[in-house]
């Protein structure tokens, strides 16, 4: 896993990169909340803690971008997986 620094001490992110896949592990600190992308050309493919996106408490889908879903987070943890493909990007 490789870690992103943020400038909240509690908000974490890391995140590992493999040939077809991206995992992401978001912590978002109480009383705040926090907008994402989640790199992928299959949005309707992410996971969230094992279970489809769209059934995660918290997690609200915003809309697609240029290779990517853009969600917004309440606080708490939450461990995407999500389809990846050479052409997306890096968190």
């Amino acid at each position: 896993m490789k870690n992103i620094t943020t400038t909240f001490k509690r908000e974490g992110i890391q995140y590992l990169q493999e040939a077809d896949r991206i995992d992401l592990l978001y912590t978002i600190p109480a009383t705040t909340t926090a907008t994402i992308q989640v790199p992928t050309t299959q949005p309707d493919a992410i996971t969230e803690s094992g279970r489809p996106v769209a059934e995660a408490k918290d997690v609200k889908f915003l809309r697609t971008g240029k290779d990517a879903a853009i969600h917004e987070l309440g606080s708490g943890k939450y461990a995407f997986e999500a389809p990846f493909s050479p052409r997306t990007t890096s968190p």
